[in-house]
């Protein structure tokens, strides 16, 4: 087996071999096989299946666990989100959906909280960024200069596949990964050809990896971590375009080496470990679903930054009610003879490794110091006093790493109650919060009910008040009646004369009523007279508008008596008009009398923008190119033209307006050409006729006077008179 020596950054250049620089005490001691394990039918042993282990599963539901990625869109307090999250290192890891997008993003936050990254910020040029931002010096991760720079083999990810092989991806082969999966976008992800989830890769330091291992034995739950080699796919790469290497957890096995492991690292991996079984135990039994039965993850220190990251979800078994083990392992002592075997079934336990006592370092460096001595009595004296001085030296750090070890056991305790507390803390938290509302409520119902008590008291006072008042009234309208009586007895006194009077004045009264029918009698034969000549009046009014409308008719007509009448409304479109005009039938003689009067004027200017060549304005911006002629039509810039040169276009009558009245002039006429198609395929050009431009003189007449003249000949009258006589005369 080939090794090498970590350059800077360490382990960034799997290719250089170096076998000779090799460490005496990397050398492998035994073998872990990852498989599935399920129970006989009808049995309590469990058999080997040859089902592959279940790798996006686990690493799904793992990272959602993790993440607590099931209630990501409800609003928690910090307090809550923190506590159903799991701190650790884990390196970006991104999971690929169905269509080829990235689906998921997990990453570690900065308070150390395992997150999720929002979908907005979850694409491919994201990630190549993230991944490679290292490589390209600034540049755009999809400019050229970029995928110049990123064409060497220097590793940034490992991919995984849903069949268990894991390719360690250099930048090159990224670029072109990202690349296929975004063209690929949006049709369904062939995961035969593309890995499942994409992991930052993290350089490890020392050239090893760290396997934890949790299993729950007889309801006790044990964790054990081993030194490691490094899988193949990382030290067999090559250069060039030769495909890479790729491992499968389902066939490689683990091999383990024996290593000076640090007990602080082993410590610190065991304890995330079995927080984070703890943490998923406890996310799953409040979902009734079933809790772990082992865990087996994977750990790499990072050779620049020294932190513990887990870079790996190798197998998770899940306790039911048909304990069926998804993964199962088994780890065999350092001090095994057999250094090249692979134990395929589960034992109960998993049988603890110690770390290997720190004066073997001691004794072989002691050994090499002696050997460099070459024979000298007082220089080997002096290795002997040295290492009996190493001795005691040892002798007190194991006594200091033991009151460390009872230390971090302590702390790991009352970090484990703490862990387990914490949903109990937020029921309590709960609770006083209710109980602290529910305080709240009493002091406000006390508050109301004094308040209550005293306006009783103030309405009792009001009442004895309005008692004592109303005694007092009381009295008064007793006195009151009194005197009332008194004046009722000289009131009857004095209504018998009253009514004496009275008799008197109802015969006067009858007389008096007879009168007035005689009355009534003559006031009824006069108003029949008087209504008689009403009617007569109201006829007279009549005949008397008759005459007066005649009258205005003819004296509408005196100005225009002397001019030969030629019917042009007729031959115009003008319906519109009439249906406004109550008097259009005297609108329209007026009308043909008036064009008849100025008919000369009008052929003149119709003649005289007609050949008029005008050239194209694209937003007031004046080209080369004319408006086409047409034969004895104006255009719409002729029409414009004229309508400038005699001052009738204004901030109030512009363009706009005047393009609608050309618009409904030419409408008719350009219907029935679109019906006709010229020689060269397609319809005529819009164009105006004489006739035409007599109605868009009349409409543009009644919208420049805008209901000032009642008649639309004196509008057109108006026009002659002030814009187009003026300026006729410069033709």
């Amino acid at each position: 087996m080939t090794s090498f020596i970590a350059q800077r950054p360490q382990s960034a250049r799997p290719h250089v071999s170096t076998q000779a620089h090799r460490p005496a005490t990397m050398k492998p001691s035994s073998k872990i096989t990852l498989a599935t394990f399920k129970f006989a039918p009808n049995s309590n042993n469990l058999e080997r299946s040859n089902e592959p282990i279940q790798v996006q599963c686990n690493v799904t539901t793992l990272l959602q666990i993790i993440a607590d990625d099931f209630n990501s869109g409800l609003h928690k307090p910090v307090r809550m989100m923190q506590a159903s999250r799991f701190r650790t290192h884990l390196p970006n890891t991104i999971l690929i959906g169905s269509s080829c997008e990235p689906m998921a993003w997990y990453f570690t936050s900065k308070d150390g909280y395992v997150v999720r990254k929002h979908r907005s910020n979850c694409t491919w040029k994201s990630v190549l960024q993230t991944f490679c931002g290292h490589l390209n010096k600034g540049f755009s991760p999809l400019s050229s200069r970029a995928k110049r720079v990123c064409r060497d083999n220097w590793p940034v990810a490992i991919g995984k596949f849903i069949d268990g092989r894991t390719r360690l991806l250099t930048a090159s082969s990224f670029v072109d990964l990202i690349k296929a999966l975004e063209s690929a976008i949006p049709n369904a992800t062939d995961f035969a050809q593309y890995p499942f989830c994409l992991t930052q890769f993290i350089p490890p330091a020392k050239r090893l990896r760290y396997i934890s291992v949790y299993t729950v034995n007889q309801g006790k739950g044990e964790c054990q971590v081993v030194v490691a080699e490094l899988p193949p796919f990382y030290r067999e790469q090559v250069h060039g375009d030769s495909p890479a290497t790729d491992g499968n957890i389902n066939t490689d096995p683990i091999e383990i080496v024996e290593h000076e492991r640090s007990f602080t690292l082993g410590e610190a991996i065991e304890k995330e470990t079995t927080l984070l079984a703890h943490h998923i135990n406890r996310h799953q039994s409040s979902t009734a679903t079933p809790v772990v039965n082992q865990l087996i993850l994977e750990y790499i220190v990072h050779a620049k930054e020294n932190l513990i990251y887990m870079t790996s979800i190798l197998g998770i078994s899940w306790q039911s009610g048909e304990q069926v083990q998804l993964a199962q392992v088994t780890i065999p002592p350092v001090e095994a003879p057999n250094n090249d075997f692979s134990l395929e079934i589960a034992p109960p336990q998993l049988p603890l490794q110690g770390p290997i006592p720190i004066t073997t370092a001691i004794a072989h460096q002691s050994y090499t110091f002696s050997r460099s001595l070459k024979g000298s009595h007082a220089m080997c004296e002096a290795a002997e006093r040295q290492v009996v001085y190493f001795e005691q030296e040892a002798e007190k750090y194991k006594a200091q790493v033991v009151i460390l070890q009872e230390e971090l056991h302590r702390v790991s305790t009352q970090l484990q109650l703490t862990s387990e507390g914490t949903h109990y803390k937020v029921h309590i938290q709960a609770l006083e919060r209710s109980l602290e509302e529910v305080n709240h409520q009493k002091y406000q119902l006390e508050a109301q009910l004094v308040k209550t008590i005293n306006e009783n008291t103030m309405r009792t006072t009001d009442l004895s008040h309005e008692r004592t008042t109303f005694c007092v009234a009381l009295q008064q309208a007793q006195d009151k009646i009194e005197s009332l009586t008194s004046e009722l007895k000289a009131v009857k006194s004095s209504g018998k004369q009253t009514n004496t009077d009275l008799q008197c004045e109802v015969t006067a009264h009858a007389r008096t009523k007879q009168f007035m029918e005689g009355l009534e009698a003559l006031i009824s034969r006069q108003k029949e007279s008087n209504q008689s000549h009403l009617s007569q009046i109201e006829i007279l009014q009549a005949q008397l508008q008759v005459v007066t409308q005649e009258r205005d008719h003819l004296q509408r007509l005196v100005p225009y008596a002397n001019v030969k009448k030629t019917q042009y409304c007729k031959r115009l479109h003008l319906n519109d008009l009439y249906n406004i005009w109550p008097d259009w039938q005297l609108q329209v003689e007026c009308l043909d009398r008036i064009i008849s009067m100025h008919v000369l004027l009008f052929q003149r200017t119709f003649d005289h923008f007609q050949p008029m060549k005008l050239p194209m304005v694209i937003e007031s911006l004046s080209i080369t190119r004319t408006y086409p002629l047409i034969h004895h039509r104006l255009n719409f810039a002729q029409v414009v033209e004229c309508m400038r040169c005699c001052n009738i276009l204004t901030t109030r009558f512009t363009t706009a307006t005047l393009e609608i009245i050309y618009l409904k002039c030419t409408e008719t006429s350009h219907n029935k050409q679109l019906k006709r198609v010229t020689t060269a395929g397609v319809g005529r050009p819009r164009g105006m006729s004489f006739l035409e431009f007599l109605e868009c003189i009349i409409r543009t007449s009644i919208t420049k006077t805008r209901g000032k003249y009642t008649m639309g000949a004196e509008a057109v009258q108006y026009m002659v008179e002030k814009y187009l006589t003026p300026a006729s005369h410069s033709w």
